[in-house]
């Protein structure tokens, strides 16, 4: 919990929320979390979670960055850091296969059912999913799961 409230980019550790869904239907339903919102830059706006009570769907130790499917190779480096150290991509080949599968979705992900997808399985076996948000495309939600 520690290095997640210390990793997230500057304006996001101050402003951390904790909460628990209590809808009922949704993938998310009965799930306790710490989410908080920030920006990279003005093109670059994110939600990261991680889910710390899980409800038989998720598991818990699962971190949800939610973000718009930006395609510029540089943008939201890092959340990308995060996300590579969530799933212990370590090897800069691995990062470079991880970050061309997630380039991949984020421009043909609008065009996508809304389904989730797996992007990426590491060598180490961690698997990441990932998912359009929107029927118009725009935002994603990359999940690794723990």
């Amino acid at each position: 919990m520690d290095a997640f409230r210390e990793g997230p980019p500057a304006g996001c550790a101050d402003n951390f929320v904790e909460a628990t869904d209590d809808s009922e239907g949704r993938e998310l339903s009965g799930t306790s979390f710490v989410a908080c919102a920030g920006s990279e830059s003005s093109e670059e706006p994110y939600v990261l979670s991680l889910i710390t009570e899980g409800n038989g769907q998720i598991e818990a130790g699962t971190m949800e960055f939610y973000m718009q499917a930006n395609s510029h190779p540089l943008a939201y480096e890092a959340l990308k850091d995060m996300m590579h150290a969530a799933a212990g991509i370590e090897s800069d080949a691995e990062k470079v296969r991880f970050g061309t599968e997630l380039g991949r979705f984020m421009m043909a992900g609008g065009n996508m059912p809304r389904n989730t997808y797996t992007l990426y399985e590491t060598s180490g076996g961690v698997t990441t999913s990932v998912m359009p948000n929107s029927p118009e495309g725009g935002w994603i939600t990359v999940r690794v799961l723990p």
